[in-house]
């Protein structure tokens, strides 16, 4: 259900059922299509009034119960000081690109929506997001508080599109049970991915392919969420770092570092590659409920995990250094106000206030992510006592997630990722053909300028 700041309950928005046949048979590149023909040139800030006019805004965040505990603990502040403004809350619904693209095509989308991965950059591609640019500057909004690859980030265009949310970076987390029990010193803050590969091997208990304790574990095959963390510490690359509408997939140098992460999954012989391999379960239960893996690269928000199942002795460990640096990635989760909001100088307020401090703390201590506000990591640090949480706290280096950046994201990512399945989770082809293929398949789709 969903909840207003006046505490009523209405049924969770949703327009898949009058408009899915708007969207049946249309692929990717059809839906971007019908996006841009509906797209609206939408408000860039001017005509913020003084005192607004009473609205009703739809709010759409994440699904987790903890974030409708957010709403329910923050909205009543909101409302107090915004009574003109009533805020409807709903959790995103299953597949809810699907709907909220119809709900776009059909002109009645939510008001404000928490996007993120490759939908991010399709919306703002195909102008269904308003730029944010005059009520940045009317309200004096500080933008230094926030990790500025992120909020950088979240430009198109010349302008500010999107606040971000929270700050989900990759982190590594290992058992303090394997490693004492192994005798393997905890990570310290220069330790490096050779490091890494050595716990990884002192800490497997038993013998491949059916080992009590596993080594290390990642999902490689999305090589645009955990994969990209090893590529680019070890020097490689997607792109030109100048420009990300330039893929760089057959640069000479990407060989080694996209083999460098391809040994630790099939070289090495302390990785598990799947769930299977971890006793049934995925790599967050592996680490904080049955404790069948002694290291995992993963995002931050897997904490969520361990405070519902967690049994193990865990800690988190600042990335391993190499020749490319840490490889920091963090994810691009920001509010958008839709072009099609009939409210956009409320729908303002409301962004600008659920991106303040207090909401950032609120929900680093209720969600257990990562508050995009620097200012606020702390409250995240409290979140699980005892534990090095600082370890993960992103520096002015950590680079946003690429699907938040690439021409036609989601596309693309469709375009490349059964090579790098066949890659990474299956082996059936080497590097140079994985590295060929992932180019001519990103040429396929944006054209020849692409791959310049």
């Amino acid at each position: 259900m969903a909840i207003s700041a006046e505490g009523r309950q209405r049924q969770p928005f949703s327009q898949a059922g009058t408009r899915r046949g708007v969207l049946a048979g249309t692929g990717a590149g059809g839906v971007a299509a019908l996006l841009a023909a509906c797209g609206q040139a939408g408000t860039d800030g001017a005509g913020a009034a003084k005192t607004q006019a009473p609205a009703t805004i739809q709010w759409w965040d994440q699904e987790p119960p903890a974030f409708k505990q957010f709403a329910e603990q923050w909205l009543p502040q909101f409302n107090a000081k915004n009574p003109n403004i009533r805020v409807e809350f709903s959790p995103r619904p299953p597949q809810w690109s699907e709907k909220l693209t119809a709900a776009m095509i059909g002109g009645t989308p939510p008001d404000v929506v928490a996007v993120f991965g490759d939908w991010f950059r399709t919306y703002q591609q195909q102008k269904q997001v308003i730029g944010l640019d005059k009520y940045l500057k009317a309200s004096k909004f500080d933008a230094t508080d926030f990790v500025q690859g992120q909020w950088k980030g979240m430009q198109w265009g010349g302008q500010q599109v999107a606040i971000p949310q929270y700050i989900n970076p990759n982190v590594v987390f290992y058992s303090r049970e394997h490693f004492g029990r192994a005798g393997v010193p905890f990570p310290k803050d220069d330790w490096t991915w050779e490091q890494l590969m050595d716990a990884a091997r002192r800490t497997l208990r038993g013998t491949p392919p059916k080992p009590d304790v596993w080594g290390f574990t990642s999902g490689f095959a999305n090589i645009a969420k955990y994969t990209c963390t090893v590529i680019w510490a070890q020097g490689g690359d997607f792109n030109d770092p100048k420009d990300p509408n330039v893929f760089t997939f057959n640069k000479a140098e990407n060989a080694r570092a996209f083999q460098y992460a391809h040994d630790l999954l099939w070289k090495q012989q302390f990785s598990a590659k799947t769930n299977a391999d971890l006793g049934g379960v995925d790599a967050r239960n592996a680490m904080f409920a049955t404790g069948s893996v002694a290291i995992s690269l993963d995002a931050g928000l897997a904490i969520q995990s361990w405070r519902d199942r967690g049994t193990t002795d865990w800690d988190i460990a600042p990335l391993p250094k190499g020749p490319g640096g840490r490889g920091e990635r963090i994810a691009m989760d920001g509010y958008v106000i839709t072009a099609g909001s009939k409210f956009p100088d409320q729908s303002w307020t409301f962004v600008q206030a659920v991106s303040d401090k207090e909401p950032n703390k609120l929900r680093a201590e209720l969600a257990l992510i990562m508050p995009a506000r620097k200012s606020q990591l702390e409250a995240w640090n409290k979140v699980a006592p005892g534990k090095n949480l600082k370890a993960a706290f992103p520096s002015d280096a950590a680079r946003p997630d690429p699907l938040g950046l690439w021409p036609k994201s989601t596309d693309v990512n469709q375009a490349i990722t059964p090579i790098f399945q066949r890659y990474y989770d299956k082996n059936e082809i080497g590097v140079t053909d994985a590295l060929k293929q992932a180019q001519d398949a990103v040429i396929g789709v944006l054209g020849p300028s692409a791959g310049k």
